[in-house]
């Protein structure tokens, strides 16, 4: 009887130890790398190895353009040392891999639909976006991703502030990023209501969601008054909280 306890114990420890090995190895086939190659042919294939195993059928597209355009050379080697420098970055901060498909989205996005001088300064706002917390990145994919689709500069579940015109560029200063616009019309459009200041120049600082401009016209079309009826000029610096959609004028 104690030898038949003694089989059955065996036993039991053998499936335990079938299990845990069957686990490890599942986590070794996705475990996060500490960092990515430097050189781009690898990189390339170790970017696309540590994202496939998470990704849904529209990400598997995502990841086959990605590698195309990359081997094409349609990211010239600077662009690509970036790429690799934000991806390493990315891994160091402890992002959800969600963001490296979203990076990734807005990188082919950008590619294709802005010019190169607004794409370079795009880049180079990358690295220190993420210097400066993760939070602010995210800010600034979320939000690129919606300006090279439609202009969009903010978005939340009540408003959506945009620009007129792709009039912009991506600046880092004073350890903040911005986006720079230049002469352009910018709009709320909320659930009952909307704001509208033409002919504006301003700054989107992304890790306060606060706008602070200079010089426009307000107008009060939204309540039925017509644009040259009645109006305001703003002939100084003015600040606005997204989310609130107060002007501040100093």
């Amino acid at each position: 009887m104690a030898g038949y306890k003694l089989n059955l114990s065996n036993k039991m420890w053998s499936k335990k130890y079938i299990l845990i090995l069957f686990l490890f190895n599942s986590f070794l086939s996705w475990a996060q790398p500490r960092s990515f190659s430097r050189n781009p042919s690898v990189f390339i294939k170790e970017y696309v190895k540590f994202l496939k195993p998470k990704a849904e059928k529209q990400d598997q597209e995502l990841l086959e353009t990605f590698t195309t355009k990359w081997d094409s050379g349609k990211f010239v080697e600077p662009e690509q040392r970036n790429i690799i420098s934000v991806a390493n970055l990315m891994l160091m901060n402890d992002l959800d891999i969600s963001y490296f498909f979203l990076l990734t989205e807005t990188m082919l996005y950008a590619k294709d639909s802005i010019d190169e001088p607004k794409y370079i300064s795009w880049s180079k706002a990358l690295v220190p976006s993420l210097n400066s917390g993760n939070q602010t990145f995210i800010t600034l994919i979320k939000a690129s991703i919606n300006l090279f689709r439609d202009n969009t500069i903010y978005e939340s579940k009540t408003k959506k502030w945009y620009s007129n015109s792709p009039d912009y560029r991506f600046i880092f200063e004073d350890n903040r990023v911005k986006i720079s616009f230049k002469n352009i019309d910018l709009t709320c459009q909320a659930q009952v209501d909307q704001i509208k200041i033409y002919n504006t120049s301003g700054s989107y600082y992304l890790d306060t969601d606060e706008w602070q401009g200079q010089n426009g016209t307000m107008t009060w079309e939204r309540v039925g008054f017509g644009k040259n009826n009645i109006y305001a000029d703003i002939q100084s610096s003015y600040k606005l909280k997204f989310e609130r959609a107060e002007v501040k004028i100093y």
